[in-house]
C-alpha cells in the first residue's frame, strides 16, 4: 500500500517503479514521456482533468527477489474511503512524505488509519530531496517527524529512504547526489521485508468465496488441509470430508496458507460467506463483539442504527449497542461530548451485535477474519478491526 498527502508524489514513484523495473510497456512508456509518470496509473479520465488519484488502483512489478501488487491510495480527503479499502487488503505500507511539505493532515490521517487497521510495517518515504538540493539535514528533519508521528499510534517504522521519485534518485540503485546517505535504496529495503510466514501448527481456517463446478473456492489464510481431512464448516457446525485440492492446474495433496485453492467436500457443500475450519480451530461464532471503526462518511450514524457488517465472505445485518469512546483522527483528541453518535472521520470504540451468528477473530490472531468494513444505506461507511 503507498499512502500520503495529497501531491506528495505516491503516483510519481509508483510510475517510476513501473518504469524503473520494466514492468511497463515501452508504447506506454512512449505515451507518456512527455507528461508526468504518475499518468501511469490515470485510468480514469476525470482523474486526468483533476491530476489526483480518485480510486485505489492495483498495478503490479518485478524485481529479480519477488513479484509486488501495489495499491495506490487516494490521498485526497474526500477519497478516505476508497483508501480504507484498499489497506484493509495490505500486507505493508510505504508512507510518502514530501522534503519540503512535511508531514500534513492527510500524512497524520493515513497513518492513523494504517494503525487502526493493524498494518505496522511501514517504511518512510521523504520524496522531493532534489527540491531541498539533496540535504541531509531536510531528510532529517522530516524523518523524525514521521516516526515521532508513528510511534505515537503504536507504529515501528521499519526503515526510512529518502528519493526523488521524478529524477529517479535512490530508487533502484544509490545516488552520488546523496553520497550522505549510507542505507539501501528503495528497492532494495522493499525486498527485504520478509513476508510472513506460515505456521504449520496453526489451524486450518478457509472462508468460503463461492461454488464453481460443484468445488468450493477460497484463500486458505491459516493453517494447511491434506486431502482426506475432515474440518468443521462454521457457522453451520456441520462436518464434512475433504475429498480433493485443486491448485490450478492441477490437483495436490496439500494447500497452505495464501493458497487458492478449489476443494471438492462432502457429504454437504457450504456456500459462499462460510468458513472451513480444521478441527483443532478455535474459532468462534459471535453475535456480540468489540471493534474499533473508522467512520467515513459525512451521515453520522446512531446507537441501533441499522448497518451491514462484511468481515472476510460474510455479510450480516447488525447495529451498534454501545459507543465507549471517540477520537478525532487527525490530532488524536479523545472526544468528550456523548456516546450516542459517530460523526465523519471519528474513531470509535464500539460495542458491535450482529442479527445472527459470524465467525470471528480478534485482529492480533487472524487479520483475516478480524478486519470488516460497515454499510450504511449501500454504501461503504467504515472499515475497523475486532478486539
Amino acid at each position: 500500500m503507498i499512502v500520503g498527502h495529497v501531491d506528495h508524489g505516491k503516483s510519481t514513484l509508483i510510475g517510476r517503479l513501473l518504469a524503473d523495473t520494466g514492468s511497463v510497456a515501452g508504447d506506454r512508456l512512449a505515451e507518456v514521456k512527455d507528461q508526468e509518470l504518475a499518468h501511469l496509473l490515470d485510468h480514469l479520465e476525470e482523474e486526468r482533468e483533476q491530476g489526483i488519484t480518485i480510486d485505489t488502483t492495483q498495478t503490479f512489478f518485478r524485481t529479480e527477489k519477488r513479484e509486488y501488487v501495489i495499491i495506490d491510495a487516494p490521498g485526497h480527503v474526500e477519497f478516505l474511503k476508497n483508501m480504507v479499502t484498499g489497506a484493509s487488503q495490505a500486507d505493508a505500507a510505504v508512507l510518502v512524505v514530501d522534503a519540503v511539505d512535511g508531514v500534513r493532515e492527510q500524512t497524520r490521517r493515513h497513518a492513523s488509519v494504517l494503525a487502526w487497521l493493524g498494518i505496522d510495517r511501514v517504511l518512510v518515504v521523504v520524496n522531493k530531496m532534489d527540491l531541498v538540493g539533496y540535504s541531509q539535514a531536510a531528510y532529517e528533519k522530516v524523518r523524525e517527524a514521521v516516526i515521532d508521528h508513528l510511534a505515537v499510534l503504536g507504529i515501528k517504522a521499519t526503515d526510512s529512504v529518502p528519493i526523488s521519485a521524478k529524477n529517479g534518485v535512490n530508487i533502484i540503485r544509490p545516488e552520488q547526489a546523496m553520497s550522505w546517505y549510507t542505507g539501501k535504496c528503495l528497492l532494495e529495503v522493499l525486498d527485504n521485508f520478509c513476508p510472513e510466514q506460515n505456521n504449520a501448527e496453526a489451524a486450518f481456517v478457509f472462508p468460503v468465496q463461492g461454488l464453481y463446478k460443484g468445488k468450493v473456492l477460497g484463500r486458505v489464510c491459516s493453517g494447511s488441509i491434506l486431502s482426506g481431512d475432515q474440518v468443521k464448516v462454521l457457522p453451520a457446525g456441520k462436518l464434512v470430508t475433504v475429498r480433493t485440492i485443486d491448485r490450478y492446474p492441477e490437483v495436490v495433496g496439500r494447500a497452505t496458507k495464501g493458497e487458492s485453492v478449489a476443494l471438492s467436500v462432502g457429504p454437504d457443500q457450504p456456500g459462499r460467506g462460510a468458513v472451513l475450519a480444521g478441527m483443532d480451530s478455535c474459532l468462534k461464532v459471535v453475535r456480540k463483539l468489540k471493534a474499533q471503526i473508522f467512520w467515513l462518511v459525512f451521515d453520522e450514524v446512531g446507537i441501533n442504527d441499522p448497518l451491514v457488517m462484511r468481515c472476510a465472505t460474510q455479510q450480516v445485518r447488525c447495529r451498534i449497542r454501545s459507543i465507549k469512546s471517540r477520537i478525532g483522527s487527525e490530532d488524536l483528541r479523545l472526544i468528550e461530548d456523548g456516546k450516542e453518535r459517530i460523526r465523519e472521520r471519528e474513531v470509535a470504540d464500539v460495542e458491535i451485535i450482529a442479527e445472527h451468528g459470524l465467525v470471528a477473530s480478534s485482529f492480533n490472531d487472524l487479520p483475516e477474519l478480524g478486519r470488516f468494513v460497515l454499510e450504511k444505506d449501500g454504501r461503504v461507511c467504515a472499515g475497523g478491526i475486532i478486539q
